[in-house]
């Protein structure tokens, strides 16, 4: 499968692409920012800012440039962690969601799994919580409710984050997730709930191997880890409660307490720690080819396809093109071309857009045309003739497009990531046990 946002291909059952950090397999339009969505979390929401995004593209160059755009990082090392519980408390802004909005859910494919005892936590009812009550395992590892409630309503406010105060466009936060559906008949408690165990599995997977490997958390995480509880207290000085187990319970569950918060944090600090130092080791591999940098690009063109499969026909096909070719030369400009690519190419797929592909990858297209496009020596404005499986094209360079491709550097590396992670997360199969979740809202 290929990743929507940068056409990675995802070899596992990943909850976020390895490359870019988007969600996948999410529909379109429940998972694409709204257009109304606000740009950054309101303040009142403990909704954490997603370090993983990436940047806006760099704006296209005019046509008459020659060269593409200045290299746009992608900051690989930085997006691995978002394969893991997008936590929302790494960067808590101290405010009361349920307090003020009421509640809400988020998204992903789950490993293999075991069910035991399903149903009654994906059903319409809500069963107490019990804190201690063990829901899944894998290998040595327990979830209890209590932190599986981390990560289920941290997929709800992952998905808050993308839409702010739009999110009623995809569900509505004041009433039951269990009676929302999400798709095909899958309300979006299920859909959590699939999510947040899809995350734990694959947490715990990646801590048995940063542990045995020695790792350790950062001077800088774990001054964040230990600092945690105070930073709870003041949140919920503001907000005029208690302590921070009151700010913590407002937030997630009334079950939930600062230990529980400690050991999830603890989890997902380790984790992600582990794959970026992973990741970035086969950065530092792949060094020598850091300054070699692949652009997507805009062309259009102008398809003639033979009548039939006969030495004849493709030579006609050929005489046509090498005569709208001709024609096109007389007002040589890309409005011109657009025009007659409306009028004369066989290509239905872009036709009715002048003959405009955007957005175009290295090797997205068949070999001829990849080739003609992504010739070293291409300039904005370039034409010429190339012949194709499907005729010929009356090609036309437009420009480079806003969005960009991958460093050769990063491409490397994300091939070796990617065939160390997938084995690991291949074998995460675990045990839920689904009549000992408990909500209490």
């Amino acid at each position: 499968m290929k990743c929507k946002n940068c056409g990675a291909e995802i070899k596992n059952d990943l909850r976020y692409c390895p490359e870019c950090g988007e969600p996948l397999d999410t529909p379109e339009e429940e998972y694409a920012p709204a257009e109304d969505a606000a740009e950054e979390t309101p303040a009142e929401t403990p909704a954490a800012e997603d370090a993983a995004a990436p940047a806006a593209p760099d704006a296209a160059p005019a046509e008459a440039a020659p060269q593409p755009p200045a290299p746009k990082k992608r900051g690989s090392a930085g997006l691995i962690a978002i394969i893991l519980a997008v936590a929302v408390v790494l960067t808590l802004c101290g405010g009361l969601f349920f307090a003020l909005r009421g509640r809400s859910a988020g998204d992903k494919e789950e490993p293999a799994a075991t069910t035991e005892d399903s149903g009654a936590a994906l059903t319409d009812t809500d069963p107490a919580p019990t804190a201690d009550a063990v829901v899944a395992t894998y290998g040595d590892h327990e979830l209890t409710n209590e932190l599986f409630l981390f990560y289920y309503w941290d997929e709800f406010y992952y998905l808050y984050n993308q839409y702010g105060s739009s999110i009623t466009s995809v569900l509505d936060p004041s009433q039951s997730f269990a009676t929302q559906e999400y798709q095909d008949g899958q309300s979006w408690r299920a859909h959590f709930t699939e999510n947040a165990l899809t995350a734990w599995v694959q947490t715990m997977a990646l801590c048995d191997e940063a542990e045995k490997a020695g790792f350790a958390l950062s001077t800088a995480d774990q001054t964040e880890l230990d600092g945690i509880g105070d930073k709870l207290t003041s949140y919920a000085a503001q907000n005029n409660l208690a302590d921070g187990e009151a700010y913590l319970r407002a937030n997630y569950d009334a079950c939930v307490t600062l230990a529980g918060f400690q050991e999830y944090l603890q989890g997902t600090y380790l984790a992600s720690g582990y794959v970026n130092s992973i990741h970035q080791g086969f950065m530092d591999d792949h060094a020598d080819l850091a300054d070699q940098v692949k652009y997507n690009v805009q062309v259009r063109h102008i398809l003639i396809k033979p009548a039939e499969d006969t030495d004849a026909a493709k030579a006609a096909a050929k005489t046509e093109a090498e005569r709208i070719y001709a024609l096109w030369q007389q007002n040589p400009t890309e409005d011109n071309f657009a025009a007659l690519a409306a009028q004369y190419s066989g290509d239905d797929g872009s036709k009715d857009n002048g003959g405009l592909y955007d957005d175009v990858s290295p090797d997205q297209m068949v070999t001829e045309f990849n080739d003609w496009c992504f010739d070293e020596s291409r300039k904005v404005g370039d034409t010429g003739l190339v012949q194709t499986q499907f005729g010929w094209h009356i090609m036309y360079f437009s420009g480079y497009s806003e969005n960009y491709y991958e460093s050769a550097q990063e491409t490397a590396a994300g091939e070796d990531y990617s065939a160390w992670i997938d084995p690991i997360l291949a074998k995460a199969e675990y045990v839920r046990t689904d009549a000992k979740i408990g909500f209490s809202r």
